[in-house]
């Protein structure tokens, strides 16, 4: 009955592509943990790029705290 079921509770994600220079990648892992963001791909080069879920709610306030930094290009999916 639905009185015993079990409840899940999930929150929905969205995918978070940013591009950045080498130099940066300790702030923009500190900027990932900060809002909990799990990481899917992580490709480090002269130029690095990571793929990482964050859940749809923090859309705008990490898009708005990437916006600030320089040399840096990113793009949420939904």
């Amino acid at each position: 009955t639905l009185e015993s079921a079990e409840i899940i509770v999930k929150e929905l994600e969205s995918t978070l592509e940013i591009n950045f220079p080498f130099e940066e990648q300790n702030t923009i892992f500190t900027l990932l943990n900060k809002f909990n963001a799990k990481i899917l791909d992580f490709d480090a080069q002269q130029s690095c790029k990571i793929i990482a879920k964050i859940k749809t709610s923090e859309k705008e306030n990490i898009s708005e705290l990437l916006s600030e930094m320089h040399h840096i290009t990113f793009e949420i999916e939904n």
